[in-house]
């Protein structure tokens, strides 16, 4: 009986620590989206006023590129910790 009342302990305690670390990760994701989406918005800007047949131009799409894989990044590590 003491036995099965300490696998259940250590079971409902792992629960926990699973869904402390999807809370944690869902905050670290939202932390680190509001920067990005801010350096988004800047490359936007800036790719406007770049013409489209010049190396800076690439340099910003692919920077954008990336930005825009990060932002993707975090959500999909959580919605795995969720499931």
């Amino acid at each position: 009986m003491e036995r099965e009342l300490q696998q259940t302990q250590q079971a409902l305690l792992q629960s926990e620590k699973l869904a402390a670390m999807g809370r944690l990760t869902s905050q670290i994701a939202h932390e680190l989206n509001n920067p990005i989406y801010g350096i988004m918005n800047t490359l936007e800007l800036l790719k406007t006023e770049v013409p489209p047949e010049s190396k800076r131009r690439r340099i910003l799409e692919l920077s954008l590129s990336e930005t825009h894989r990060l932002s993707e990044m975090a959500p999909k590590h959580a919605q795995f910790l969720k499931a």
